[in-house]
Formats: C-alpha cells, sequence, structure tokens
C-alpha cells in the first residue's frame, strides 16, 4: 500500500469516527440532564481534537519519514 493510500484511508476512517462520535452525541444532547449534556460536548471535542491530530502527526511521519 503506497503512502497516498494510508492517507486517505486514515482521513475516511477518521472522517467514519468523527461522525459516529456526533451521531452519538446529539442523540444523547436530547435525551439527558444539562450536566450531562457539558460531558458529552466535551467528549465529543476531545474525540475530534484526538482523532485529527493522530491522523496529522502520521501523515507527517509518512511524508518525511519522522
Amino acid at each position: 500500500m503506497n503512502t497516498k493510500a494510508k492517507q486517505r484511508f486514515r482521513i475516511a476512517l477518521a472522517a467514519l469516527i468523527i461522525a459516529g462520535s456526533a451521531y452519538v452525541s446529539i442523540r444523547w444532547l436530547f435525551k439527558t440532564p444539562p450536566m450531562i449534556k457539558v460531558f458529552v460536548l466535551l467528549a465529543n471535542m476531545a474525540i475530534i481534537y484526538l482523532t485529527i491530530d493522530f491522523v496529522k502527526k502520521q501523515n507527517r511521519k509518512d511524508n518525511y519519514g519522522e
């Protein structure tokens, strides 16, 4: 598998993870008390940040061979 295919696969997988977590968090936002809503939003932000950070690090490692 070449580098470009690996990067595309990682981006597609990251998009799937982010979309899945957004779907689950939206379902939770309508059914829970306010404090849990805050935790759900924080967890969603953390998932998005960590997923994008991981993809960027792996792509940089593929491009520059670190």
